[in-house]
């Protein structure tokens, strides 16, 4: 790629740095992290984690509050810096879109297309999200901004559903807490800066997550909360009856997003019948909760392609959200890849497989590798698929880590965690419908 592909990289790379950086807490040593700053970029907010280098340091001191980057080549933006910055250059080989280079020792670029390369840059930092960045971009002249008012917390992050309805990135899963343990939970959790919090009927904690709502000091409408029709539902009035009650059950006047469990019941998970007609039953149910005001969100959970497809043949309102089992070694690559096309949202519930992970040398060996846990590496691998990940611990310091996930996985690394294989043993979950499904499938 030509030399000005570079200038473009550092331009974009200066659009918006908010110096309010979120840190690592698990260890001392920051080897491998980055800091995260906020940026507005053609009015768009994004988000660059910068490599740990002195080139990124010099950067943050010397970036104007405001500037254009001109455009080159329909790759990138450039920007010519102020003062020149150290440069640590190396042969990338390959740039990918949302990369910030530094060419030269004072040409910042940001690409927004990928594409193979014989020039050497200084690495500076990623854009966390590139997804439509190109069409953000544009082939003009763009304006940045940096952004030093938005709250840099990882938790207060943002994924847009179909609908317009803004959802926090990371979830506080309350799966197996027992009810009269929700409360304290839930509550720990929304103190340390959860404002996600996913629950369902068949958890029957249900009551415990909603006392713990009225209980805390943060308002109502910063809070997105969640939970599921019961999978053995396939009835249009048994959903009515049943979203109904899990309003009244966790003193709610609204959901922020409620969901089909499961195409099947669960004592049918194994089976052939994806209940169709079912589904689409208990989906009119929700539709209609949803134009009434009780949902400002719909979506579903376990569900396959066909019955995905089954939903959008026949439903008014398309599905937001397909939460689905999603960790390393066990990612269902072609129910993500049709969600996303489709502008589904995919969360991924058991991101840390129960910890059956931890005996992995592969997982292992990478964590170490980026100065993380392997809750961590798990989580940040889940949120670089553009997936919402869903960890559930009742640990409060394990709460607080497992949302510190300011670092970056490397493309090559990121390959070698997407093609391996799992044969993890889930222990006491083995029996469950999802995981047994999962081994028996093997």
């Amino acid at each position: 790629m030509k030399r000005v592909a570079s200038f473009l990289l550092i331009a974009l790379c200066g659009i918006s740095f908010n110096l309010t950086a979120c840190t690592h807490h698990s260890s001392e040593n920051t080897q491998g992290k980055t800091k995260k700053i906020a940026l507005l970029l053609n009015g768009y907010k994004h988000r660059i984690l910068l490599e740990e280098n002195a080139s990124s340091q010099e950067l943050q001191r010397i970036l104007p509050t405001k500037f254009s980057m001109e455009d080159l080549y329909q790759n990138e933006k450039y920007y010519r810096l102020p003062t020149p910055l150290p440069t640590a250059e190396e042969s990338v080989g390959k740039v990918e879109a949302g990369d910030i280079l530094l060419y030269g020792n004072q040409t910042l670029v940001i690409f927004y297309h990928s594409f193979e390369t014989e020039y050497r840059y200084t690495r500076i930092g990623r854009l966390e999200l590139t997804k439509e960045l190109s069409d953000q971009l544009g082939t003009a002249q763009v304006t940045v901004e940096r952004n030093e008012s938005e709250d840099e917390s990882c938790l207060k992050e943002n994924y847009t559903l179909k609908n317009g309805v803004k959802i926090p990135k990371i979830g506080y899963g309350t799966w197996m807490i027992e009810n009269k343990q929700a409360t304290e939970k839930v509550l720990e959790a929304i103190e340390l800066g959860y404002r996600h919090i996913d629950t369902a009927q068949a958890y029957g904690n249900e009551a415990g997550v909603g006392a713990a709502l009225q209980a805390t000091k943060v308002p109502r409408e910063e809070l997105f909360i969640t939970t599921k029709l019961a999978a053995e539902i396939k009835d249009y009035q048994q959903a009515v009856n049943a979203i109904d009650e899990s309003l009244e059950k966790m003193n709610l006047d609204y959901l922020d997003l409620m969901i089909i469990h499961s195409p099947k019941p669960w004592a049918d998970f194994q089976g052939t019948n994806h209940y169709f007609e079912g589904n689409i039953a208990a989906w009119r149910a929700l539709e209609e909760a949803y134009q009434a005001g009780k949902l400002r969100a719909i979506g579903v959970s376990n569900f396959e392609v066909v019955d995905l497809e089954n939903l959008f043949t026949h439903s008014t309102i398309p599905p937001m959200v397909n939460q689905v089992l999603a960790h390393i070694g066990q990612t269902p690559f072609e129910v993500i890849e049709y969600s996303q096309k489709h502008d589904v949202l995919v969360e991924a519930y058991s991101p840390i497989a129960h910890g059956a992970m931890l005996k992995s040398q592969t997982i292992t060996t990478l964590a170490e590798k980026y100065n993380v846990s392997i809750p961590q590496l798990a989580i940040r691998y889940c949120l670089q698929l553009n997936l919402l990940p869903l960890p559930k611990t009742e640990n409060r310091e394990h709460m607080q880590a497992n949302a510190e996930v300011d670092f970056v996985i490397s493309t090559e690394d990121m390959a070698q965690l997407k093609a391996l294989s799992s044969d993890f043993d889930y222990g006491k979950s083995n029996d469950t419908p999802v995981f047994r499904k999962i081994l028996n499938d093997r």
